[in-house]
């Protein structure tokens, strides 16, 4: 689904201080309504250069809503975030003060790039090497990022291929002891035959 017209900046207020994006936020795919809309903007555009500008319209998105939702579903052994469609964090689980409103590492913006979800191995800003599930919605270019300590796979996963390896060897070790004894006894019955 193609986005279409971005309208003007998003205002993000992060613990009492406010930051302000000059990134375009998304308008789905055009309809008659937008249409009219786009036609009559246009008329009050042409109206406020030659009318004195009276009233302005502006849209805030509070992250906090965001933060919250996030932090009730990402468990503390996660590093999660949300991030915009232009890839800056509307809300993130690790130093959400001095995140939000910054740019994402280059990690989520490839991913983000490159499909619509998946996973993905990084390094979040804190240094914590992962691996990341996520999902981008179609609908707003947003996307929400869950990282694990790739410890915590890697390590199990290298335990199993030890476990793997030992068995292969014990197998290898009894097929040859099999062997011997096979051969033992074709040795004997030639011997006695």
């Amino acid at each position: 689904m193609a986005m279409t017209n971005p309208a003007p900046a998003v205002d993000l207020e992060v613990a009492g201080e406010r930051r302000f994006s000059d990134r375009p936020i998304w308008m789905e795919k055009p309809n008659p309504i937008v249409q009219a809309a786009k036609i009559i903007f246009l008329a009050l555009v042409g109206l406020v250069m030659i009318f004195p500008l009276i009233y302005v319209i502006a849209v805030s998105l509070k992250s906090r809503v965001f933060q919250e939702i996030l932090t009730a579903y990402a468990t503390p052994d996660t590093t999660a975030g949300i991030v915009d469609a232009n890839g800056d964090f509307v809300a993130r689980s690790v130093d959400y003060t001095g995140r939000v409103g910054t740019p994402a590492t280059q990690y989520v913006r490839d991913a983000v790039r490159n499909a619509n979800g998946g996973l993905y191995s990084g390094t979040t800003y804190e240094g914590l090497k992962n691996y990341t599930a996520y999902y981008v919605s179609p609908f707003s270019g947003w996307s929400t990022h869950l990282a694990v300590a790739s410890g915590s796979i890697d390590t199990p996963t290298r335990l199993s291929f030890v476990a793997a390896g030992i068995a292969a060897l014990g197998g290898l070790v009894l097929g040859g002891f099999l062997v011997v004894l096979v051969l033992r006894d074709i040795a004997e019955g030639k011997a006695n035959g």
